[in-house]
């Protein structure tokens, strides 16, 4: 019982070379897109993230601010408020100016690593290179 091997023409085997060839680079550029997106669709949830919190402590300050524009209806508060910030005085009164507190800032958030879209691309791009390269060499 012998196995009879099929031949296949030399033009099925250009055929099968080119069409597979296309359809590797077409497959690739999928895989390319898709990780572009993916990675867009990431970055926008992050920024929609910290605009919503940005949104809500601006919310905060709105309330807060609201509270200062009551208070300062108020003349008692209002001159108050001036001799403490901007030191107002009455007649015959001394400003006592403490050290240290004015010059207090809040610390700066740290910007986190961020990954250029184009880089994505060019490393998905070459992955893919990379492993059309392996397939093509093990084929032979």
């Amino acid at each position: 019982m012998g196995r009879k091997k099929k031949r296949i023409s030399k033009n099925t085997k250009r055929r099968l070379l080119v069409f597979g060839t296309i359809s590797v680079f077409i497959i690739g550029y999928f895989v390319v897109s898709c990780s572009y997106y993916v990675y867009k669709i990431h970055s926008l949830n992050k920024e929609l993230k910290d605009l919503q919190e940005e949104y809500t402590n601006l919310q905060e300050n709105e309330e807060e601010l609201k509270t200062d524009i009551d208070k300062l209806q108020d003349p008692d508060y209002l001159a108050r408020f001036a001799r403490e910030n901007y030191h107002y005085t009455k007649k015959d009164e001394l400003v006592i100016q403490r050290n240290g507190e004015e010059n207090q800032t809040k610390p700066k958030k740290e910007e986190k690593f961020s990954i250029d879209p184009d880089v994505v691309i060019y490393l998905s791009s070459g992955v893919l290179g990379a492993i059309i390269l392996y397939v093509l060499i093990r084929k032979k």
